[in-house]
């Protein structure tokens, strides 16, 4: 009985170290989350409609009047980099939208 006890303990101790090392592993391999606009958006962010293609075949997406982003369990400690390119389909450049993020 004893060494079963210390067998399953043991198992599951390896289970959590192998388990820590592959999320590290995967976090070095992906630091970053990256939408891909030429997919569907994932459920964390909401406020975007589905994802169009211009003549050219660049992927684009048109947005409500606000788009939420939701990220939980960012580490703050961390330093972050966030970077967006957003066109505003207007001919006249008077009437481009105001973006704030």
């Amino acid at each position: 009985m004893t060494v079963t006890v210390a067998r399953v303990i043991g198992v599951a101790m390896l289970a959590a170290l192998a388990a820590a090392v592959l999320l590290v592993a995967f976090v070095a391999v992906r630091p970053g989350l990256e939408l891909d606009m030429s997919r569907d958006v994932p459920r964390a962010v909401t406020g975007v409609y589905g994802v169009e293609r211009d003549p050219a075949g660049r992927a684009f997406a048109w947005t409500s009047r606000r788009v939420d982003i939701h990220v939980n369990g960012l580490d703050r400690r961390a330093i972050w980099l966030f970077s967006v390119r957003v066109r505003g389909a207007r001919r006249d450049p008077a009437a481009l939208p105001e973006v704030t993020i």
